[in-house]
């Protein structure tokens, strides 16, 4: 035993003070695991001190008036809160009593801290905390309300498991975290651990802190049955603990249990083994194969030492885990989330979870002692305080004597977290069109059109222009705030189950899963085998382990149908063909392995149709034919909701025609589908409107195509917000945002109507083709028709109401009154820029309606809506040679009867012109005096004459010889894809959007 050194041998030890450690007098404050708040409530003080020279916080009035100035000021964020009118005369929610008081203990509590501030008097703390708590409380007043609080019951948990695996509609960045999600709910119920104790917490952002691989051990024990079992033994991060070590918390998870979305060992062996973390175990068969050890001698599986450091939890991106660990709010929003998702109408949060964890460890007999060492909590009054029920004692049975009695009690403590299955995630149509038309989105509309204007002006600094995208985007967020509350009230709504319907909320997310389960085999069997009431060491035990390591490694990123799969090398399954999917891009490999796989069967079979329903490829077309049958004469097998959906780049789901379904065409016709939406929106468009011009004539009230729903309509806009909500029809941007009433003769919100009025009704005068300011203009199609030379009119009678709306098919562009005002005082043709589209929508009236039409009546217009409107047509001109492959503005003669009318000239774009019109083109074209790029493009229109368009499927369209080249352009927020086109029987090729050229020979070629 080595001597006691003295005491000055110890201080000699110690050696001089050289100044490497700075020391001084000033005192030493316990830190503060977020500083902000304490840090904005001196800035608070500041800024109240420049405003009142000479405050002093150490006076006590005051100290009352910078507190009363705090409260009047704050807003709180319960609903329970009543709302109150501030000073500044807006209406908010009145903030808590608790808040103010903490917010009050803040700033005693950081002004101390600040250099050269005295530690505040006891006797003024206390005062302004009974002023507020006192005084500020009932003139404010400040609410008594709290957040609620819920108990996570186990009934709850297997719902929120359920909603997780089998209908969760989310894509998180990598399939991963769905892996995280799930162990991250088990830690939380089956370890009481807070949510920063196993991920990252917001108080020790950057640390790194959580659970590590070093803070978790793998046993296999032999259990009281004699079998080998796995235990899982993860060591928990409490707050207070940190120069406690000792004072972790210890878990233990046992492998014994089923079903196996309940098994707590399962995501944490799945992570272990996807990570290579095992020094001498590669895969679940290794492990299995370990033998039953002793009783009293477990066999510890040892971790390798470059994992231990590394966290079990981690954050995902796109390409994987990046080594860092999960943060707590990451997690915490997905929870909050899930729920959501789930049905459930307040976000479950991991105390939830934690609440009942220690109720049910109280339940179950544990004593004060243990059951503060499971929570990780050294003061027993907290539990009574924070998470024990209020009711739990059965007065009837404790009076009467009966035996004890607990399960209404669970019933109690359960109900504060409701749960509504019913629940729609998304805003229907008519409140979305109502909400959009209202005066907060409309004025947003507008200033973000201005902002957009300005920032397109000459002569902008950056820093204005990073302002004016600043400004854009705190708009767009009030947009977003203004649909999420809209959202959140028709949730709360009782009455808010769409009607119409009797099969079920059909919401589009909840569905989501069904349409693409096919398409990701590995979710789609663990959708099943996880709730199978099975041992870990089984078949279906192994093939779930399987399956989570493969999510923990991450999914493929393109996915295939089952019925259309390249071969295990990853080439196209054509033998002939043989193409290695990893040489072309990955929105190349679906399309190429369909449509080589499909031309190989038409080859073989001379048909071959797949059939998205049943996944499966039907051969000859007598066979088709009767499998559609087969589908139409079975209803439940039809879809309800028709849109397309694309998954991993892949279609899961082709457009349907709920229309045509129901139908009394051929099943083949009836049952057609579509896989690009463009074409599908088309189709689904034309056919309501035909429907609902069909069903007119029959009866007052139109009730939907669909026979599973219920309900007549009484005008088609109402028909068509059923559509879009029960059957997945798309909700056209089209309507002008100023529009508030369709009812009102305001334009309709989605179908815009175009009227051939009878001319012997004698209402109007005899002409061909009118329009209405409040009406839409022909088509393309309508003025090649024959008789397009007639006169075109406009009733621009003052005075006079639009006709009411009724739906007519062919309708593409609109003519805005404010285009035609300007129109009418000017004899000159007038041009439609994008800047000219700016004013149009800024000269509106001020309640967002179309203004009435000012000019004399019987003018001969020539329309030109380029700029204005955007008709995607199949059916462009391989004539017009435009390198961004949008259409030319061309011009149509339009003679009066009985001699030419003075008037205005506007330019109507036409996208397919017949060669046979360029010379009434340019007999127009003289008589405005266009200017010389029309002159150009006129010119070109005459050099490059070729052959006429063919009539294929009721469109124009002309054929593609073959295809030279590809590019990608820019086109706003993004990219186009542009192809360079030689059509057949034209000698300049032209730049064509990729999306034209769909379904063509050509392009398949092009890709081959």
């Amino acid at each position: 035993m080595p001597r006691r050194r003295t005491a000055a041998e110890v201080l000699d030890g110690a050696g001089d003070d050289d100044g490497r450690f700075e020391i001084n007098g000033n005192r030493i404050f316990r830190s503060l695991a977020c500083d902000k708040p304490y840090k904005d409530m001196l800035e608070l003080w500041a800024e109240y001190q420049n405003r009142n020279p000479g405050a002093s916080i150490h006076d006590l009035a005051t100290a009352k008036r910078f507190m009363k100035q705090v409260a009047e000021t704050s807003r709180g964020n319960l609903k329970e809160s009543p709302m109150i009118v501030n000073p500044a005369g807006e209406r908010v929610r009145a903030p808590t009593l608790a808040y103010i008081q903490l917010r009050w203990q803040q700033f005693i509590a950081m002004w101390p801290r600040q250099k050269g501030n005295e530690k505040l008097a006891g006797d003024l703390t206390e005062s302004v905390y009974h002023y507020i708590r006192d005084v500020l409380r009932r003139e404010i007043p400040l609410s008594l309300a709290t957040r609620p609080i819920y108990w996570f019951t186990l009934e709850r948990f297997i719902v929120l498991q359920e909603h997780t695996w089998r209908r969760e509609w989310s894509l998180s960045r990598h399939t991963r975290t769905l892996v995280n999600d799930h162990a991250g709910d088990l830690l939380a119920c089956y370890t009481s651990g807070r949510v920063g104790e196993h991920h990252e917490s917001s108080a020790r952002r950057g640390s790194g802190r959580g659970l590590l691989y070093r803070d978790i051990v793998f046993h296999v024990i032999r259990n009281a049955k004699g079998n080998a079992e796995l235990i899982v033994c993860p060591t928990r991060d409490p707050k207070g603990a940190t120069l406690c070590p000792s004072d972790r918390p210890e878990g233990n998870l046992y492998e014994d249990m089923q079903p196996l979305y309940a098994n707590p060992v399962l995501p944490f062996l799945s992570q272990a083994l996807a990570d290579g973390s095992f020094v001498r175990y590669k895969s679940w068969s290794e492990i299995k194969e370990i033998p039953v050890p002793l009783k009293g001698f477990p066999i510890e599986l040892e971790i390798h030492p470059e994992k231990l450091d590394c966290p079990v939890l981690q954050e995902v991106d796109g390409d994987g885990p990046q080594g860092k660990i999960r943060t707590a709010g990451s997690y915490a929003k997905r929870l909050a989330m899930r729920g959501r998702h789930a049905g459930f109408d307040g976000n479950i949060k991991v105390h939830d979870m934690r609440r009942e964890a220690l109720v049910k460890a109280d339940e179950n007999g544990y004593s004060i002692d243990a059951r503060m060492q499971f929570a990780g909590q050294r003061d027993p009054k907290i539990f009574n305080k924070s998470y024990n029920h209020k009711n739990r004692v059965s007065g009837v049975d404790s009076y009467w004597g009966r035996p004890r009695r607990e399960d209404h009690l669970q019933e109690i403590r359960a109900s504060n977290l409701k749960y509504k299955p019913q629940l729609l995630h998304w805003l229907p149509a008519k409140q979305r069109y109502d909400l959009e038309h209202g005066p907060e989105f409309v004025s947003i509309a507008q200033e973000l059109a201005d902002l957009q204007h300005e920032k397109q002006q000459e002569g902008l600094t950056g820093q204005e222009v990073c302002n004016l995208t600043a400004r854009q985007g705190r708009l767009y967020e009030e947009k977003r705030q203004l649909i999420q509350m809209a959202l959140k009230a028709w949730q709360e709504d009782p009455q808010s189950m769409p009607p119409g319907n009797k099969t079920g909320v059909m919401d589009p997310q909840t569905i989501f899963f069904e349409r693409t389960r096919r398409l990701d085999p590995v979710r789609d069997r663990l959708a099943e085998n996880l709730f199978l009431d099975v041992p870990l060491r089984s078949e279906t035990g192994d093939m779930v382990i399987e399956d989570m390591i493969r999510l923990c490694k991450g999914a493929p990123e393109v996915a295939y149908r089952p019925s259309c799969r390249p071969t295990d090398k990853g080439q196209c399954l054509v033998e002939d063909c043989g193409e290695n999917m990893e040489r072309l891009r990955p929105d190349q490999r679906w399309p190429h392995v369909y449509k080589c796989y499909r031309e190989d069967l038409i080859r073989q079979h001379g048909f071959a149709q797949l059939c998205y329903i049943c996944d499966e490829w039907i051969l000859g077309r007598p066979p088709w034919i009767e499998h559609c049958t087969g589908h139409l004469e079975q209803p439940e097998t039809l879809p309800i909701r028709c849109e397309p959906v694309n998954f991993r780049l892949t279609v899961a789901w082709p457009g349907y025609c709920i229309t045509c379904i129901f139908s009394q065409k051929n099943a083949d016709e009836r049952l057609r589908s579509w896989e690009y939406p463009n074409r599908w929106k088309e189709h689904v468009d034309r056919c309501l409107r035909e429907y609902w011009a069909a069903s007119l004539s029959s009866r007052k009230a139109v009730s939907c195509c669909d026979p599973r729903c219920q309900g007549d309509y009484a005008t088609d806009y109402d028909l068509r917000f059923h559509m879009i909500d029960w059957h997945g029809y798309p909700l056209s941007r089209s309507a002008p945002k100023g529009v508030s009433d369709p009812a009102k003769g305001d334009v309709e919100p989605f179908t815009f109507v175009y009227e051939r009025p009878n001319p012997s009704s004698g209402n109007v005068p005899p002409v061909d083709i009118k329009l209405d300011c409040y009406q839409k203009a022909p088509t393309s199609s309508d003025l090649t028709a024959p008789g397009c030379g007639d006169l075109i009119e406009l009733d621009t009678q003052a005075g006079v109401s639009p006709p009411p709306h009724r739906s007519s098919p062919g309708m593409e562009a609109l003519i805005d009154p404010w285009l035609l005002n300007e129109a009418a005082g000017s004899a000159a043709s007038l041009e439609v820029t994008k800047e000219a589209d700016v004013k149009m929508r800024a000269r509106r009236d001020a309640d967002g309606r179309l203004r009435p039409l000012r000019g004399a009546p019987s003018s001969v217009i020539e329309l030109d809506c380029q700029g204005l409107v955007h008709h995607r047509s199949r059916s462009r001109s391989p004539a017009s040679n435009n390198s961004d492959g949008r259409a030319q503005s061309r011009c149509f003669s339009c003679p009066t009867h009985g001699g030419d009318a003075q008037g205005p000239v506007v330019r109507k774009r036409k996208r397919s012109p017949h060669p046979d019109t360029t010379q009434k083109c340019r007999r127009v074209s003289e008589r405005a005096k266009p200017s010389r790029r029309e002159q150009s493009s006129s010119s070109q229109h005459v050099a490059h004459k070729g052959p006429p368009p063919e009539l294929i499927d009721g469109q124009e369209e002309y054929l593609v010889d073959r295809i030279l080249d590809e590019r990608i352009v820019p086109r706003g927020r993004g990219f186009s894809k542009q192809y360079l086109v030689k059509w057949r029987g034209y000698q300049q090729p032209t730049w064509t959007v990729a999306r034209l050229l769909d379904d063509t020979k050509a392009l398949d070629q092009w890709l081959a």
